[in-house]
Formats: C-alpha cells, structure tokens, sequence
C-alpha cells in the first residue's frame, strides 16, 4: 500500500551572485511553478519581479559576489504564490523608495515599476547584511 504525502508548501534555493544566475532562478521558478501548477499568468510576474530584484541586487547592491549568495523562497499558499528573495548589500527598501518617473527615452529604470505593478503585496526588511524582500501573486481576472 502506497503512502499519501502531502505536497510541498515552500521550496528554497541559493544562488551566485551573477548575472548567469539569473537564468538559473528563471529555470527554477518555472520548474517549481510548473510543478505547483501555478497559474501561468502569475508565474510569469513572478519571473519577471524576480529577475529584476536580483539584477538590482547585482547592479546597485554594492556586494562582491564572493560576499553571499541571493536566496530564494518560494511558498505555495494557492491560488497565491509567495516569495521571498535575500540576498546582501547596501540597505535598500523598495517599499519606500519613491517611483521614479518613466523615461520612455531611456533603457532601464523600469524594474520597481515592474515589481508594484505585477505584486499584489509587497514587503521588506533588513536581517543583519541582508535585504529581505517578500512579495505575492495571485491569480489575475482576464
């Protein structure tokens, strides 16, 4: 007779941090979504917030990559998906940070723009040298 087990709630992982990580994070999302069954619509909101938080952790964190890695959680609290992204740099709170006006002449800049507008619910908080960034998606009505 075979055992019942209950699906996993919650799945983490480390990465380097480099830009090739990136990718590596887009492919584990995905595979977690996917396995989740994760809404499609909100899986890709997910990997785009996620790609964005990490490329500022790179680009502006002021952190050798030999300093740590960025950590991701992902929680399943379907239909929501929860995840939570820590990595180490300069204090940095996207929940406070003021939106910058879009300069549709300039490439980048869109990235915190991306994040609020895609996350139903944003978080942050500072644990030692790290940010702690934890945000939601659901499921959007066509």
């Amino acid at each position: 007779m075979g055992t019942l087990t209950k699906p996993a709630i919650s799945r983490g992982c480390s990465f380097p941090i480099a830009f090739q990580a990136i990718c590596d994070m887009d492919l584990w999302v995905e595979q977690i979504g996917k396995k989740w069954a994760v809404d499609d619509r909100a899986l890709f909101r997910a990997r785009v917030c996620i790609s964005e938080l990490a490329t500022n952790v790179i680009e502006h964190g002021q952190v050798d990559p030999a300093d740590g890695t960025i950590d991701l959680e992902l929680r399943n609290k379907m239909p929501t998906l929860e995840i939570e992204i820590s990595a180490p740099g300069i204090e940095f709170d996207p929940t406070i940070v003021p939106a910058s006006p879009i300069d549709r002449n300039r490439i980048g800049g869109l990235g915190l723009h991306l994040v609020r507008a895609y996350a139903n619910s944003l978080r942050y908080r500072r644990v030692g040298q790290r940010n702690v960034i934890t945000f939601a998606l659901a499921p959007k009505a066509n």
